[in-house]
Order: structure tokens, then C-alpha cells, then sequence
């Protein structure tokens, strides 16, 4: 009996030693789960420079929300969907890549900061200049001087542009420039039908992924957001896309390129500076981050399904356009699983169909909502704004989930800039880069690209769970000793 009384006293006294641990176990826990919307402009908890960078987006979402303009569907209207035709072509797509590195990454914005970072970035050239843009207009003087600085210093520089007449001024322009390469991509190449890109790359070693267009538009007046990324590993990635690019398109030829105009270039709009906010410089965070580089056509769908698919507390979509009926699908699901969900859209697209799907997507989620399934009584539904009337276009193209995953891109969340490939692998649609940058401590994501954040004992706690270990065993020993010795008397 008494030899039962020690061993009970032992495992209680291993409890009492444990209780140290298992409270702050259990308070973090309780931390995550119930962390809602009223926290959500709040400091991370984690401070890692990939949440510095996810945060730093989450303070724009919040900005950019409160002076947003309510959606009434009586007078918006209603819409309707995007179809959900899969294209597919003879295109091999490009893998995505799941990237550990240190990385300095700089967040630039419309119409704050982005002409002065581009014209800084492309000044910071000394070797090799790679664009990617859907157009360039040659009234943009600063930054179109600083492209025939970057020649003059004997910078290469390469440019691909589509098919798209308001480029010709400038084609011509630059075109004839010495160390200056363009070519076009046109409706002929049987990859991707049209060039949305708005990509930059410097020296190897430096990339911007951004939604912004080179048109007076884009730069001064929109909403636009942008990453500027050194990391060589990352910029590999979009430097193996560019130099496919450029192999397969056409020799910039004045007599028969240039001639077509696309819709999205169409407005010039009169509005003043933004002067509103307060993100007027730059700012850089550095250090190990965990990132997927992907890219439209080739795989961004399956990334971005995925990371949506995963999330469990919060969407946050600030886009220019939502109308992938196969991303709507997945954010309805999340949305009847309680995931709180809100939308800031452009209200008028220079695209009716556009306008018309975004409509759809509002009046779908925000004021149908979708049931619970597994309480019918009850209907879960998203928030939504349209953009600020500060703004000529919200031409952003991001989404923060749960808080600590931020995704950006220069596509839209269309049917042709996140395609959906068909059941044989076959893909079709826009040429746009993409990203995913992910806040947690580095090495608390696995190298599949799946996000799993692990919770981390600190470090006295760890010593403590071996300290009491310790102090168990030491007891037991006592006890059995003394049995022993006892036995022998």
C-alpha cells in the first residue's frame, strides 16, 4: 500500500512541476483562436521580417477600408459570373518554388511613392536591366529618362512589351538606343494571350512584382501596390520566366506592331494626389524569410487554392478585380466555416464585364452569404467596400490570410491571370508573377509550400520540462531506495 502512496505522490508531484508549462501552452492557444477582426491592425505577435512585411500590408488594408465606399446593391447593381471555361495550349508551365533566403524587401505604392522607386531602382543598374511591362506610355519622362541613363552608362536592357499602341511613342523613342532590346508579344504566341506583367528585374539579383502599369494613370492617380525583392534566389525564379519570354516573343517591328489598344488604358483620369495617407517613404524589411514565387499561366492557381484553402480565421482580398468563379468557390467554403472575410474592390472597371463580376461577387458574398453547413438557420456573410473615390482605380492586387500570409501580384483574380489548369495539366491565360510571403519564424514551414506554423516552446520552459523530468526521476529513485532498504532491514 504504501509502495502505491509513493508512486501516486510522484506522478502528482510531476503535475505540479508540468502546470508551468502547460498554462502558457494553453494561453497561446487561447490567443489564436479567438484573435478576431478588432485586433486585426494590432502588431503581430511574431516579429519576424516576413511578418514585418505582412503587417506592413495589413496597416494599408486597414487604411485604405476606412475610407472606402459601401456597396448598395439596389443602385450597384447585382451582376453576374464569369464563366468557367478552362483553357488549356501545348504552354509546359514553369513549377512554383517554395524559397528560404534572406531578403530585402520594399513595399512601394500608388500614388505615394512608385515613380520614385522605379526611377531609383532602374538608377541602381549596373549591369543588366530586364522589363516586363503590358505598356509603356513615353510621357512618363522620369522614368523613361531613366531607362536611356541606364543605356548611356552601358547598361543591357532588354524590355518586353505587348501588343499595345500607346507603347509605340516610347518603342520608338528607346528603340534604337544601343544597348536597348524590345520585344512583343503578341495575340500570334501560342503561350499566353496577352502580356499583363508589370515586372522588373536588376542586375540578377533584384526583382520588382507589382500591379502597376507605366501609364500617368497607374502611377499617380491608382491604388497600386508593389514589392521590391533582392534576394538572388528569388529573382532567379522571374529572371528563368523572363528569359523564356523573351525567346518566344517577336523582334519589336515599328511597321507591324503596336497597333492594338487594350481596355485597361483607355481612362486617363483628373484626379488630385492621393494626400490621405501616411505611406510616403519607403520601407525596407530584411532578413530570413519563407516565400512562393509562382506565376499566370503556369501555377498560381494551385498556390493560391491552396493557401486559401487552408485559411481559419480571416480573408482579406483588396484587388481590382475578383471574378474566378473556382476562387470564389474556395472563399465561400471558408466563408460557411465562420473564416471572416472582407472585400475591397474597384467599383467601375474600364471593363463592363469586369464591373459586372465584380457586382457579382459583392452582392454573392456580402449580402447573400452562404449557409452553415452544419446549421442551416445559420447564413455567414463577407464584408465588403468598394475603393475610395480618392483613388481613380483600386488597381491593387493582394490578399492577406489569417493575419500572417500575404499574397501579391500583377494579375488579376480573373479567370485569365489565375487560371485554373484542365484535368490533363494544359494551361492558358495572362503572363503575370505572382508571390507569397509568409510571416512565422523561419524553418516553421515545410518545404511542400504548406504553411504550418508550429508552436514553439521557449526555450526556459524546455529546460524546465527537463529540470522536472529530472526531479521525477530523482524521487522515484528515492523511494525505490528506500523500499529496498527498508526490505533489507
Amino acid at each position: 500500500m504504501k509502495v502505491k502512496k509513493f508512486h501516486f505522490l510522484s506522478i502528482l508531484i510531476f503535475i505540479i512541476l508540468l502546470i508551468p508549462v502547460i498554462i502558457p501552452f494553453h494561453s497561446y492557444n487561447q490567443s489564436i483562436a479567438t484573435r478576431n477582426r478588432t485586433s486585426s491592425t494590432e502588431p503581430s505577435e511574431e516579429t519576424t521580417p516576413g511578418q514585418e512585411v505582412v503587417d506592413y500590408f495589413r496597416w494599408l488594408f486597414y487604411h485604405d477600408w476606412n475610407i472606402g465606399e459601401p456597396y448598395e446593391p439596389e443602385v450597384d447593381g447585382t451582376g453576374f459570373p464569369q464563366s468557367r471555361n478552362i483553357y488549356g495550349s501545348s504552354y509546359i508551365p514553369f513549377e512554383s518554388e517554395f524559397i528560404t533566403d534572406y531578403a530585402e524587401i520594399t513595399p512601394i505604392l500608388s500614388p505615394n511613392n512608385s515613380k520614385s522607386s522605379i526611377v531609383d531602382l532602374i538608377d541602381s543598374a549596373e549591369y543588366t536591366l530586364d522589363i516586363e511591362q503590358m505598356y509603356i506610355y513615353n510621357s512618363l519622362t522620369e522614368i523613361v529618362n531613366a531607362i536611356i541613363a541606364a543605356n548611356n552608362r552601358g547598361v543591357k536592357v532588354r524590355i518586353i512589351l505587348g501588343d499595345d499602341e500607346d507603347s509605340k511613342e516610347f518603342a520608338d523613342n528607346v528603340g534604337s538606343l544601343s544597348n536597348v532590346e524590345i520585344k512583343i508579344c503578341t495575340g500570334n504566341a501560342p503561350i499566353y494571350f496577352e502580356q499583363h506583367n508589370k515586372g522588373i528585374i536588376i542586375d540578377n539579383e533584384t526583382v520588382l512584382i507589382s500591379s502597376i502599369n507605366w501609364s500617368p494613370t497607374s502611377i499617380n492617380e491608382n491604388r497600386e501596390a508593389g514589392l521590391i525583392i533582392k534576394s538572388t534566389a528569388v529573382t532567379n525564379y522571374y529572371l528563368s520566366l523572363f528569359d523564356h519570354d523573351w525567346s518566344v516573343c517577336f523582334d519589336y517591328d515599328p511597321t507591324e506592331h503596336l497597333k492594338a489598344s487594350s481596355l485597361e488604358n483607355s481612362y486617363i483620369g483628373t484626379s488630385n494626389l492621393l494626400s490621405s495617407d501616411n505611406y510616403l517613404e519607403p520601407e525596407t524589411f530584411n532578413g530570413t524569410m519563407n516565400m512562393t514565387v509562382m506565376a499566370s499561366p503556369d501555377n498560381c492557381y494551385g498556390e493560391v487554392s491552396k493557401l486559401l484553402s487552408n485559411a481559419e480565421e480571416s480573408i482579406d482580398i483588396s484587388v481590382y478585380t475578383l471574378s474566378s468563379p473556382y476562387l470564389l468557390d474556395i472563399i465561400r467554403e471558408r466563408l460557411s466555416q465562420g473564416v471572416e472575410v472582407r472585400l475591397l474592390l474597384e467599383f467601375h472597371p474600364v471593363s463592363y464585364y469586369e464591373q459586372q463580376y465584380n457586382q457579382y461577387a459583392m452582392n454573392n458574398l456580402t449580402v447573400l452569404g452562404v449557409e452553415s453547413p452544419d446549421d442551416p438557420s445559420t447564413t455567414y456573410k463577407a464584408e465588403g467596400l468598394w475603393n475610395s473615390a480618392e483613388f481613380t482605380f483600386q488597381h491593387c492586387k493582394y490578399c492577406i490570410i489569417d493575419n500572417k500570409t500575404l499574397i501579391l501580384s500583377s494579375g488579376n483574380w480573373a479567370r485569365s491571370s489565375c487560371p485554373k489548369p484542365q484535368e490533363d495539366g494544359d494551361v492558358d491565360g495572362n503572363r503575370d508573377w505572382w508571390i507569397a510571403i509568409y510571416g512565422g519564424n523561419p524553418g516553421d514551414i515545410d518545404l511542400n509550400g504548406d504553411e504550418d506554423f508550429i508552436f514553439e516552446i521557449p526555450s526556459f520552459n524546455v529546460f524546465f520540462i527537463i529540470g522536472s523530468i529530472g526531479i521525477t526521476v530523482l524521487i522515484i529513485s528515492t523511494i525505490e531506495l528506500k523500499k529496498k532498504t527498508r526490505s533489507k532491514k
